[in-house]
């Protein structure tokens, strides 16, 4: 143990009470702190904090968790990144469909920028990044807050997650599966919609949002002025074989010709 003397235990003291339960912490950040690279060594070779990877720490007897680790991204390193799409919907217990195997984690937002503690940690799931899809003045725009215990992380809210996976589809996600988690979104705030879907870089995503929620038959849709979305030009395939939705020119199973306005 180290034996330097009160001032170095009263500082690790002050350090490990401020530590959020299983949060991961970088070096770079607790060096702007004013933790010396020579004292997080002593610390480490002491057994207060043990190494994640290169560049990252823990309090010794936590368990590394996903969770933790984008809380060192979003806290220490401030990157722009979030889990969204059907696994941010996950967290919040609005998932319908049992999955098996390993769990699947979309991740969004600049994915290039990872560090390499986190892109090289063997994580219980199997991790999916994407690249932000929304315009760089809207980067937060639809996040929330989630509380898992003390730690705080950033999500995609409902409505964002639900833009973000219908980005992925039908590559990552079946059109059914999105199309009951639509039906889910039930009292959104219309201003939200609105304002993410202008954002939005993606055109079918977009197309694809108020279609499926159309053939949900949510009421809201009605308070959407979609003059003021660009849906773009062209026509979209969704699946091989199907049929031109013309309101949206979207190519989609003929299933989902079943509401008024098909």
């Amino acid at each position: 143990m180290l034996t330097t003397g009160k001032h170095m235990s009263n500082k690790i003291k002050k350090l490990l009470d401020s530590w959020p339960p299983n949060g991961v912490r970088t070096v770079s950040a607790l060096k702007q702190c004013g933790y010396s690279q020579d004292l997080l060594n002593r610390y480490r070779y002491s057994g207060w904090l043990k190494s994640l990877g290169e560049g990252a720490l823990m309090r010794p007897h936590d368990e590394p968790n996903l969770l933790g680790a984008i809380y060192a991204l979003q806290n220490d390193l401030k990157l722009n990144v979030h889990i969204g799409g059907r696994s941010a919907l996950e967290l919040k217990g609005r998932a319908h469909y049992a999955r098996l195997g390993k769990q699947s984690v979309w991740i969004f937002g600049e994915v290039r920028k990872l560090p390499a503690w986190f892109l090289h940690y063997p994580w219980e799931e199997t991790l999916h990044f994407v690249s932000d899809k929304f315009e760089e003045t809207h980067l937060h725009e639809g996040l929330v807050n989630l509380e898992f215990g003390n730690l705080s992380v950033l999500v995609s809210g409902d409505v964002r997650a639900m833009i973000e996976l219908l980005t992925l589809v039908p590559k990552s996600l079946s059109l059914d599966e999105a199309k009951d988690l639509m039906g889910g979104l039930t009292s959104p705030n219309p201003k939200e919609i609105l304002g993410l879907l202008k954002s939005c870089k993606s055109v079918k995503a977009k197309r694809l949002f108020m279609l499926l929620a159309e053939v949900n038959g949510h009421q809201w849709v009605e308070m959407i002025d979609q003059s003021e979305i660009d849906f773009g030009k062209g026509v979209r395939q969704i699946v091989p074989g199907g049929k031109l939705n013309k309101k949206y020119n979207l190519v989609v199973p003929e299933s989902l010709f079943q509401f008024e306005g098909a």
